[in-house]
This record gives structure tokens, C-alpha cells and sequence, in this order.
């Protein structure tokens, strides 16, 4: 059995990164052997490290861990439970993927105008595009105008 979403957070000043990736390679491990021990798999492949620092990407840097064999470096952006977090802490990427998937629902509800009444295509679209819109905007309070105005 694998285990989906397991997240693991620690913080550090800049000039404790070194620290922080030793430390978050023995967390790891730790958690990987406890998984180990209750018949449960981490997937190493799936595996995503994102160093949040907005003023000062050190993505760039070639830092990265190490589980078992597995070299696991920096991402730009992650995806947890469907919202797209990126390193710099802006909200860019997720509206940018968001737009891409409201505009396939939109362009999918309007194939299947022709076989629906109004009522039925206003229920289409609250379904399937204003609840994604919904979801988790709150995330977006704060946000430069250009990103809402894309939505």
C-alpha cells in the first residue's frame, strides 16, 4: 500500500539551508522506515522538495537530497490537493494552470450545448467551473490585479 500526501514542513534562515536539507534527508528516512514498518511505500519518484523563499531562489543553486539512491532537487512548483504552490509564494502558476482547466470545461460544456437546456448548462457550469474557481480562493486574497482579472 502506498500513502498519498504526506507532507513534511520545516523552516530555516537562509544561512541554515545546508542544515535544513540534512535535516529534512533524516526526517525522511525516518518516516520512510516508519512506512517500512507498517506496510506502507513511499515512491521516491513522486517525491517533491520546495523551498519557499520569495525574495531569493536558491533553486538555482544545484541543492538538492538525497533518499536512498534517489537524488531529489529543488521544484519551481508543487501541486497539494489540486492548488499549484510555487517557490517564490506567487500565486502565477496556479492561475495560469487554473485558466487552462476552466477553459476545458467551459469549451466542453459548450460541445454539449446543443443536447442540454439552459437550465441544465447553468448547473453544467456551477458544477464544473465556479466550484473550481471556489476552491481554496481565499489562497488568492492579496493577489496582484492582473492574476484575479485572468480569472
Amino acid at each position: 500500500m502506498c500513502t498519498d500526501d504526506t507532507q513534511l514542513y520545516q523552516s530555516a534562515k537562509p544561512n541554515e539551508i545546508k542544515w535544513l536539507l540534512k535535516s529534512m534527508e533524516n526526517c525522511i528516512e525516518d518516516v520512510k522506515n516508519w512506512m517500512v514498518a507498517n506496510k506502507l511505500k513511499m515512491n521516491d519518484e513522486k517525491t517533491e522538495l520546495l523551498l519557499c523563499n520569495p525574495k531569493n531562489n536558491m533553486c538555482e543553486q544545484g541543492l538538492s537530497i538525497c533518499i536512498d539512491d534517489v537524488k531529489i532537487t529543488f521544484s519551481e512548483n508543487v501541486r497539494n490537493l489540486g492548488i499549484y504552490f510555487s517557490s517564490d509564494l506567487s500565486m502565477e502558476y496556479h492561475v495560469t494552470q487554473l485558466c487552462k482547466a476552466l477553459y476545458c470545461e467551459i469549451r466542453r460544456i459548450g460541445q454539449l450545448s446543443a443536447f442540454y437546456n439552459q437550465n441544465s448548462l447553468k448547473s453544467q457550469v456551477s458544477a464544473f467551473v465556479f466550484t473550481r474557481l471556489d476552491y481554496c480562493n481565499s489562497l488568492m486574497s492579496n493577489s496582484p490585479g492582473f492574476l484575479l482579472d485572468k480569472l
